[in-house]
């Protein structure tokens, strides 16, 4: 974070998207390292840009978790499905602890949700744009169109991934193709999912319900109906 430079000059908005600014997905990292990460980011941002608006994304913490889990399984051989939701602690899942801390720091806060970006993207993406002062883009059908980011479900998908990126580490086409077949290949084979126990399951039900309605009076829009959706 200390290579951003937030005191930058410019006439426009300056967005600095990366989504290790909250913490990182990797199976190696200790429980509550999310929650130290986010801290120590939000001090940094407070001190070099105090004024600034602040935009967070959320998903509904099981997709999310099977998600993370399959990203890093593409990539990695090695990856236990009975102990990597083990590395994320209950407060590093606490999407509502992670919105209040935000809000308690910045008062200029755009949170939505991950949902809102498959059911209703015109929506958002109006909601984001009168956030930032800005219009939405003429080609945001296009670019709405165009979006893709592929992660292979099986363990055969996750193989054949993984086998294609060791042969070609560093060719983007080949990459892209790995995971596409990996992709097809889902339809042959079980989803290779993470375990998640029945209380934690619960826990992030809640915690879910919860942020949707922080989410709901933030924005000073309804967004409670994702609580009954299953949108992955």
């Amino acid at each position: 974070m200390n290579e951003i430079d937030l005191q930058v000059k410019s006439p426009n908005s300056l967005i600095v998207s990366w989504e290790a600014l909250s913490g990182s997905i990797s199976p190696q990292k200790p429980p509550d390292f999310n929650c130290k990460r986010l801290i120590e980011n939000l001090s940094y941002i407070q001190t070099s840009a105090p004024s600034a608006g602040i935009i967070i994304g959320f998903r509904e913490h099981q997709s999310w978790l099977q998600a993370a889990f399959s990203q890093k399984a593409k990539h990695k051989q090695h990856i236990d499905r009975q102990t990597y939701v083990k590395t994320f602690s209950r407060q590093d899942l606490s999407w509502c602890t992670k919105l209040q801390t935000i809000e308690a720091s910045f008062t200029s806060v755009f949170p939505f949700l991950y949902e809102e970006i498959i059911q209703s993207p015109m929506t958002l993406i109006g909601d984001l744009c009168h956030f930032i002062g800005k219009a939405p883009p003429s080609n945001l059908h296009q670019l709405l169109r165009d979006r893709r980011n592929l992660s292979p479900r099986s363990s055969s998908g996750q193989f054949v991934a993984r086998s294609i990126r060791t042969v070609f580490p560093a060719h983007r086409g080949w990459m892209q193709l790995s995971q596409q077949i990996g992709t097809w290949l889902d339809r042959f084979a079980p989803t290779n999912e993470a375990v998640i126990d029945a209380r934690l399951s619960s826990d992030l039900q809640d915690d879910w319900i919860r942020l949707l309605d922080l989410v709901s009076k933030s924005r000073g829009r309804d967004l409670t109906d994702f609580a009954a959706r299953n949108l992955s």
